[in-house]
């Protein structure tokens, strides 16, 4: 016997497309990866031009004019995937190693572009474009630099909890000059540098043996890093990231003498970074 569908799962999957391919048609372009069923999902070109197509009009960081951008609609790979309970965070990864988290409430919002074209002019490489001409709150986030993430190779959906929080953990009372200094790390330091094997691998780790920098040598590396986007650092406080990587280092060195951690599929209880 046949169970009659729902209104709700009528509507359901009427929205839902087709789900996407485990074998590309031609040479990888874009893996989605991650909190999703039956992944990893790996396109090609001509799966990607099959997907949902959209334009924003965006002010790339630096640039100062709006720019008419073409491309996949993110959003859609969501559509298309089933995510596994708690995934509220998107990783893009690019081409040069760098790991960049989004919100997805972002996404489902704003609708961002994995731009081919900029106003009509073929890119060489695909960028993740942002309607901020439309959406002004973008331009007030100290991470919208970095939202626009270039030669995206890879999407992975992620809990930020287990992922990001538990990268960024610190003990209940941590410095409170660590713990600023962590929210800090988590968005500028996270997408270049890895810790905790999570985030990108573009720079070296800065947490070591059981070391972090100096602050005389964080500060020299700050003054003048090569790895900014504009608008830069911003008011980032080198104090308190010298205190988060001084008490990083400290922390895993004392979890790595006491050997793994029986409950490291749950979430570490205690501090957990603003986002």
């Amino acid at each position: 016997m046949t169970r009659a569908l729902t209104p709700t799962l009528l509507l359901l999957a009427a929205c839902a497309g087709p789900g996407l391919p485990r074998t590309p048609r031609g040479q990888e372009v874009l893996r989605v990866s991650g909190a999703v069923k039956g992944g990893p999902f790996r396109l090609g070109p001509a799966d990607l031009a099959a997907l949902r197509q959209e334009r924003v009009l965006g002010v790339e960081p630096g640039q100062g004019r709006p720019v008419r951008y073409e491309g996949l609609d993110l959003s859609v790979l969501e559509e298309r995937v089933e995510l596994t309970e708690g995934a509220d965070t998107v990783v893009l990864g690019t081409a040069d190693h760098r790991s960049v988290a989004v919100p997805l409430s972002l996404i489902r919002e704003l609708r961002p572009v994995l731009a081919s074209r900029a106003d009509g002019v073929s890119l060489n490489g695909s960028v993740m474009a942002w309607p901020n001409v439309e959406h002004h709150g973008l331009t007030t986030d100290p991470r919208a630099a970095l939202f626009w993430a270039k030669e995206v190779v890879s999407v992975e959906f992620v809990a930020w909890d287990k992922v990001y929080g538990r990268a960024l953990y610190l003990p209940e009372g941590a410095p409170p000059s660590a713990v600023a200094g962590a929210a800090s790390f988590g968005w500028l330091c996270l997408p270049c540098h890895q810790l905790r094997g999570t985030g990108g691998t573009l720079g070296p780790p800065l947490v070591r043996a059981g070391r972090a920098p100096p602050p005389e040598a964080l500060r020299a590396v700050l003054a003048d890093h090569p790895g900014w986007t504009s608008p830069g650092p911003g008011d980032l406080r080198v104090e308190e990231l010298g205190a988060f990587l001084t008490t990083m280092a400290r922390v895993i060195a004392e979890e790595e003498e006491a050997g793994p951690d029986p409950a490291a599929g749950a979430p570490r209880p205690g501090f957990a970074v603003p986002r």
